[in-house]
C-alpha cells in the first residue's frame, strides 16, 4: 500500500495479520515524482471506485519509506522504533 499520512489501527493490524506493508512518500511533490517514476499501472479490483480502487502500480526509483511493516510496527506511533522490509524481492535503496 502506498499513500501519504498515517492510517488507522485496523490498517496496522491488517498489515500484521496478512503480511502487508504500507509505504509513505512525500506529500507535496508526489504527483511530479509519480509522473517520473511510474512505469505501469492497472486496476485489480473495484474499478467503479475510480482512484479509490485497488491498483497495481510498478514504479522505479520512487522515493518512499516503510510506515507500517508486516510485524505491525508503525512509524507514526513510534518514530524511534524499527520497521523491517517484509517481502523478498523488494529492492530498497537507502539514501546515503
Amino acid at each position: 500500500m502506498l499513500a501519504k499520512g498515517n492510517r488507522s489501527k485496523q490498517v496496522t493490524e491488517a498489515c500484521q495479520q496478512f503480511g502487508g506493508f504500507y509505504l509513505g512518500s512525500i506529500g507535496g511533490p508526489a504527483a511530479r515524482l509519480a509522473q517520473d517514476c511510474i512505469k505501469s499501472q492497472e486496476v485489480l479490483e473495484y474499478p467503479e471506485l475510480g482512484m479509490e480502487a485497488v491498483w497495481k502500480i510498478e514504479v522505479e526509483d520512487f522515493p518512499a519509506f516503510i510506515v507500517v511493516d508486516d510485524q505491525g510496527n508503525d512509524f507514526f506511533t513510534d518514530p524511534s522504533g524499527t520497521v523491517t522490509v517484509p517481502v523478498t524481492g523488494l529492492r530498497v535503496r537507502s539514501a546515503q
